[in-house]
């Protein structure tokens, strides 16, 4: 997983974003719809989507059209920041992190930079940094980050130890 720092001297002008999009905050029935419409997406079962909703995570809604086109999670820390020998985000500031979207097929890039620009001037507003963490499961997503100028803060890896067994075969007789 790769994450991503918004650069805060780029540009978060939206006048070239145009188009019939709109992001709002969403609810658990929200969700729910996203869900039954989106068959083809394997998302989280509804109740660690509620429990990230009672745990001041947020989700977004993208809405091309009228239609929900992604779904975006949020929080308002470092997700990782514990992990990386205790560090915390750079100058201690508070950040908002975009931890996990979820893109129907043919979604445009125009969207997705509506929502990146979106989150970036809410976080920018509260004071707070923007992290968005993208993995190569998300190829839109990363080509939204990049193509708006985001900069490259760290990457995540997680591997896995495999011990093997080695059983003594012996012959009985």
């Amino acid at each position: 997983m790769t994450v991503f720092r918004s650069n805060s001297s780029a540009d978060s002008d939206t006048s070239q974003l145009d188009g019939p999009v709109a992001i709002t905050e969403g609810r658990l029935s929200d969700l729910i719809a996203f869900t039954l419409d989106h068959p083809e997406l394997r998302l989280p079962g509804l109740p660690e989507c509620s429990s990230r909703l009672n745990n001041a995570h947020r989700v977004y809604l993208v809405r091309v059209n009228g239609l929900v086109s992604a779904v975006a999670w949020t929080v308002d820390r470092d997700l990782y920041a514990e992990s990386r020998s205790g560090q915390q985000s750079p100058s201690n500031a508070p950040v908002t992190t975009l931890y996990e979207c979820w893109v129907t097929a043919g979604m445009s890039a125009n969207a997705l930079e509506r929502l990146l620009v979106t989150l970036r001037g809410a976080a920018s507003k509260a004071g707070a940094g923007f992290l968005v963490y993208g993995s190569s499961n998300e190829p839109a997503l990363l080509a939204a980050v990049r193509r708006l100028g985001f900069l490259h803060e760290y990457e995540v890896t997680s591997y896995q130890v495999f011990r093997w067994r080695r059983d003594r075969i012996r012959t009985l007789g």
